[in-house]
Parts: C-alpha cells; sequence; structure tokens
C-alpha cells in the first residue's frame, strides 16, 4: 500500500469505465480509493485498486434516489474515507451540455 495523503472518490466505480479509471487511480500516487455503487457489486474493482497499491473502499448509494438521502450517504462517506481531493462522477447518462448549466431536474430525469 501507498503511504500518500491522496484521496479520491470515482462514483459508479463497481463496473465499465469508472471501474478502470479506479483502479488506474489506485496505481497512480493515490493513497485510498472509495468507488460508490449502486447495483453492481464491487469486489472485483475494489481487488483491483488494492494490487494496484492504493487502500479502497466501496459505499451504496443511489444516485437517483431523493435528495436528502444522498446527501446523509456523501457525507458519511466523506466522514469514513474522505477528505477527497479528486472526484471522477461517472454516475449518470450522458448529457451535452455546459456543466454550469445543468440542474438537478437534467439529472433526475435522465432515470
Amino acid at each position: 500500500m501507498t503511504s500518500s495523503a491522496r484521496r479520491a472518490l470515482v462514483t459508479g466505480g463497481a463496473s465499465g469505465l469508472t471501474a478502470g479509471i479506479a483502479a488506474a487511480l489506485g496505481g497512480d500516487g493515490f493513497g485510498h480509493v472509495a468507488i460508490t455503487y449502486r447495483a453492481s457489486k464491487p469486489a472485483a474493482t475494489l481487488a483491483a485498486i488494492e494490487r494496484a497499491g492504493a487502500a479502497a473502499s466501496a459505499t451504496k448509494i443511489d444516485f437517483s434516489g431523493e435528495p436528502a438521502a444522498i446527501a446523509n450517504a456523501l457525507a458519511r462517506l466523506i466522514d469514513e474515507a474522505g477528505p477527497f481531493d479528486t472526484l471522477v462522477h461517472g454516475v449518470g447518462a450522458i448529457m451535452v451540455k455546459r456543466f454550469v448549466n445543468l440542474t438537478r431536474d437534467d439529472y433526475v430525469n435522465l432515470f
């Protein structure tokens, strides 16, 4: 395990492209990589992060849920595994729109 204080959070990191990103961060000098997941099992991603040299953790969060539940889950995650200096937000459908112009309704209506 690396002793780096750098910490990353990868949402939706249990599968797909973000799983690969999470593992790559583990090998890129991060001391801890936390992932969130909704349905996919996180064990393979956690193992890949650890093989890459970082500590790993997973938290189940449904980003299509109620805003208060999401905020509470994220606050707990930050308390337990944060603070994070890097975020890879891989949850949700692809939206072609400037980030600054996105609204919560844009995001929720994609699910």
